[in-house]
């Protein structure tokens, strides 16, 4: 396993930074199976002056991910005496004469059995504090969630090939805004937290899988391509969105620092 770390920072007349990149990579304990990953962030604080501070953060993240399929189920069926590979030093196919059972290792031959996954996503957020007075502050924040993923697969069986490709991207939004009073008066304590949130987000999803001889040269990216042969499938659409509205309200009242009374209301809408 390699992680590599890079961080900057510093700062001057009111505004702070942080720049950081990092990367991984991960070597899996069945072959063909390995992860990488890059990740970009930056973060920068403004104080505009003794009552606004605003300020951002931001994440950039790559993943490229191979992944095995592990046989478990013919590795269970084996034969543990099964001789894995011939005199020749070739793989047997199947291990067990009087048994169609392929061998565990079928899927570990070059070119046998590919699986890719692709992740890309970049998460925003933007913030304000805002001091009204000395005992009532606001606090708002704005997230951006976008998000891209993308699985391809190709299995060669003694009968045929077939691949399969999946793309979902996403996007989520979230904008909240609290309000916060906290005073003392005498012996009472007052506290009072006030959130408003609304959240918005889809998730699109697109599916596509097919079988012909020739997948090899170009794995699931040929797909779309493939209309004329019978083992095509011309794949499945789909399109989800969704919305919250939530309103948040709760009161601490504190008398002499012994007897303390709370209320809260919560409602959420669609």
């Amino acid at each position: 396993m390699q992680n590599h770390f890079l961080s900057v920072s510093g700062g001057k007349q009111g505004i702070t930074y942080n720049l950081s990149a990092d990367y991984t990579d991960e070597q899996g304990m069945l072959k063909g199976d390995n992860y990488k990953r890059y990740v970009l962030k930056a973060n920068i604080d403004i104080k505009v002056n003794k009552r606004l501070t605003v300020g951002t953060s931001t994440v950039l993240s790559f993943i490229d991910r191979d992944r095995m399929a592990f046989p478990a189920k013919q590795v269970l069926l084996m034969n543990p005496l099964a001789e894995p590979y011939d005199s020749l030093g070739n793989l047997n196919i199947n291990p067990m004469p009087l048994s169609t059972q392929l061998t565990p290792l079928w899927n570990f031959q070059d070119n046998n059995y590919i699986r890719n996954e692709l992740t890309t996503r970049t998460f925003s957020s933007l913030y304000v504090d805002f001091k009204i007075f000395e005992s009532l502050k606001l606090r708002s924040n704005f997230n951006a969630d976008f998000n891209n993923f993308r699985s391809g697969y190709y299995n060669a069986t003694l009968v045929g090939t077939n691949a399969g490709m999946n793309i979902t991207p996403g996007k989520d939004f979230t904008w909240t805004n609290i309000l916060t009073f906290d005073k003392d008066f005498n012996r009472h304590h007052i506290q009072f937290t006030g959130v408003h949130e609304m959240k918005a987000g889809n998730t699109e999803r697109y599916t596509l899988e097919g079988g012909d001889p020739a997948i090899l040269n170009s794995l699931w990216y040929a797909l779309p391509t493939l209309t004329t042969n019978v083992n095509y499938d011309p794949g499945t659409f789909s399109y989800t969105e969704g919305s919250l509205l939530s309103f948040l309200g709760r009161i601490n009242y504190a008398y002499a620092g012994k007897y303390v009374l709370t209320a809260s209301l919560r409602a959420d809408g669609a």
